[in-house]
């Protein structure tokens, strides 16, 4: 999936340059990297969690599966998580997850505008 995005740099001596560009892949709101198996429909592993991401910021780790997206509604694959994901609203400010971990079901409430954290994977 590609979407645009304008960003400005500072070139020496001071010099501001602006340039629009082109993303690759997937926007990550979440920050987790995820692995849909077709054999396991309607679950996701995440197989990584992004430094200072909401989804680390909620708890989420390496190897969690995410069973359902509270609101009701489970994305057939991959890329319609990440559109499902993309629809969010700007203000909207959480997003509920039923996830396993280790064989334990649980419900996690994820910030989705976490402030910033320089923790580590």
């Amino acid at each position: 999936m590609e979407s645009s995005v304008s960003f400005t740099y500072l070139r020496p001596p001071q010099q501001n340059v602006k340039s629009d560009g082109a993303t690759a892949g997937n926007p990550q709101l979440l920050g987790v990297n995820l692995y849909f198996d077709a054999a396991d429909p309607g679950a996701a592993r995440i197989t990584r969690v992004k430094p200072g991401s909401p989804a680390l910021h909620a708890g989420l780790q390496r190897n969690d599966i995410i069973l359902a997206l509270i609101q009701g509604v489970w994305p057939d694959d991959q890329e319609e998580f990440y559109r499902l994901i993309q629809s969010i609203p700007g203000d909207q400010k959480t997003l509920s997850v039923a996830i396993e971990r280790e064989g334990r079901l649980q419900d996690l409430e994820i910030d989705l505008w976490p402030p910033d954290n320089q923790s580590s994977e």
